[in-house]
């Protein structure tokens, strides 16, 4: 029979209501309390980057400062203590080896930017001797090749557990059944799997008893916190899982120590910051959306909930589409019926990954397009000063409008990696130099016209002419580059996604057509996976060229007059 551990996460988790300000002695009465209970693991606090101690604080940089908080070893039973260290705010070096005594577990966590980082993160804390448990966040963000390549990661680190976290509360029956399965089929049998609810469908308690009822090849944990104490709407309550864990699985956790722990120290700090259900944090979590999102439209004060549903609505394209992008079904399924468009090589359905596809695609294109308005304004503007300056500047321009850009790109994109920052950042760095030579034009044009020598007849300052007379009158010129910048920004990001250099974690629709060559789409009659990005990338690129034409148009008619 399966290993069953219960993990008691009120300081840690639950500290997002009180900002961690649980006073020492309060702290230390929790976990003595819980660990009286029979709490198999019991989360002291954060590792994390502070100025200094605070006793009275959870959160903490060293784990000297945490095992403060620990009753003396006599008195813990079968208990062991854990801590919490997130990669992209804790310096590894802070954490001193295990010594055998005291917080025995770290989990870790990291987003999905920095996942790979967090590996290695995971990779130093196990290094130190401890029981280490991988956490990633927002698990259900993740598509099935990502979490294989993540077992794949973590299979080569071998921790003591890995959790699976739903981090929004998005999370459902048939997720669990799915994330589940998939983690217990590849990861390393020895390796325990976690499961952290959220409760923002008012569902923990029952995926709960879904994931402790499954037969597993492993060890399990699940967590929780007391009176399910944390961020709104709060977390699976641990008395609830504790019970359940005694009548069904032969475990005997103290109930009543459990509710003196409420009673005592958890029902007064609900008294003045409620967490629990909430139809708002319902709706981020049916959209899979952070509960920020939830929480800025609470605070407006005048938007129903289904004002709330609505904008929600909009930000996630998945309300667009049928199936969620993580659905599998059989491969090379044909157009039509309940898939408009066929399932592609790996089971996923086309059209949902059209859907998706277009929000990475218009990111990257209208990200690359600021960018390089920016720094063509800024040169161009530069390029016109008298000396040196402006004769560099102006040769920096002619030089990149001659540079090879594919080339280079491919060149850099290959050395510097294919994430989405990355290239953004390369495509803006060579985009600017058309927008910078057509700013260069207008300002000199701009600076022979009757109203500049006016103002300089009148004695305004170097400063008045070129922030209230030039600026204002670029606006036309860089609307037009504007708009044709992300044109042809978006056929630069598709040729280098369609060549392999996109971001593979957030394919766009450069990256569809890729896969679709790689994987035979035409031999097997796919020719939607094929054909239906590539027309989108050409509508999506007329439509921008066709708006530009429209305002040089609207630009030469109001001269005209």
């Amino acid at each position: 029979m399966a290993d069953i551990k219960l993990l008691d996460c009120t300081l840690r988790d639950g500290g997002y209501v009180n900002d961690w300000q649980w006073g020492f002695g309060q702290a230390r009465r929790i976990i003595q309390t819980l660990t009286r209970a029979g709490v198999d693991v019991v989360e002291v606090g954060f590792l994390r980057n502070v100025d200094g101690y605070d006793p009275d604080v959870t959160v903490c940089n060293t784990i000297e400062e945490l095992n403060r908080l620990l009753p003396p070893e006599s008195q813990r039973g079968h208990t062991i203590y854990s801590g919490m260290a997130m990669r992209s705010n804790y310096d590894i070096s802070k954490l001193s080896p295990y010594d055998g005594h005291g917080i025995e577990v770290i989990r870790i966590t990291a987003h999905d930017y920095d996942i790979r980082d967090g590996m290695d993160f995971a990779r130093e804390v196990k290094a130190r001797g401890y029981k280490l448990s991988i956490n990633p966040i927002n698990i259900m963000g993740y598509a099935d090749k990502d979490l294989l390549w993540i077992f794949d990661q973590v299979n080569a680190i071998h921790p003591w557990q890995f959790s699976i976290v739903d981090t929004f509360g998005s999370m459902r029956r048939r997720d669990l059944e799915r994330i589940v399965s998939l983690a217990d089929h590849n990861l390393a049998p020895d390796i325990r799997l976690g499961l952290h609810l959220h409760e923002n469908m008012a569902l923990s308690f029952c995926l709960a008893q879904e994931f402790l009822d499954k037969p597993l090849l492993r060890d399990k944990t699940v967590d929780g916190s007391l009176n399910g104490m944390g961020r709104t709407p709060g977390n699976l309550p641990i008395e609830l899982v504790a019970d359940y864990c005694n009548e069904n699985l032969n475990t005997h956790y103290d109930l009543d120590e459990i509710m003196d722990a409420i009673q005592d120290h958890i029902a007064p700090i609900k008294g003045e910051s409620a967490w629990g259900y909430s139809p708002a944090y319902f709706l981020s979590a049916r959209f899979n959306l952070h509960r920020n999102y939830a929480e800025h439209y609470l605070h407006k004060g005048d938007l129903t909930n289904r004002d709330i549903n609505h904008l929600l609505a909009a930000i996630a394209p998945g309300v667009l589409t049928p199936y969620g992008p993580k659905e599998l079904f059989a491969r090379w399924l044909p157009s039509g019926g309940a898939h408009l468009l066929g399932t592609n090589a790996m089971g996923y359905d086309i059209f949902t990954e059209l859907v998706y596809g277009a929000r990475q695609t218009l990111l990257a294109g209208v990200l690359s397009s600021i960018l390089a308005l920016a720094l063509g304004a800024l040169i161009g503007i530069l390029s016109t000063f008298r000396g040196w300056l402006g004769g560099a500047f102006n040769a920096l321009i002619q030089i990149f409008i001659l540079l090879p850009k594919l080339i280079a790109l491919i060149v850099l994109a290959a050395f510097f990696g294919s994430s989405t920052a990355h290239l953004v950042v390369l495509i803006a760095a060579f985009s600017w130099a058309g927008t910078a030579r057509a700013v260069r034009a207008k300002v000199l044009q701009l600076r022979t016209q009757i109203f500049i020598e006016a103002c300089r007849i009148q004695g305004c300052s170097r400063a008045h002419i070129p922030l209230r007379h030039i600026l204002p009158n670029l606006s036309d010129v860089l609307l037009s580059r504007f708009l044709l910048s992300i044109n042809s920004c978006i056929m630069m990001e598709s040729t280098l996604s369609f060549l392999g250099l996109g971001d593979l974690y957030r394919p766009t629709w450069g990256t569809m057509v890729s896969f679709a060559y790689k994987r035979g789409a035409f031999l097997r009659g796919a020719y939607a996976y094929l054909l239906a990005p590539g027309v989108c990338i050409m509508l999506l690129s007329l439509a921008f060229y066709a708006i530009s034409l429209y305002f040089e148009a609207r630009k030469s008619a109001i001269s005209e007059v």
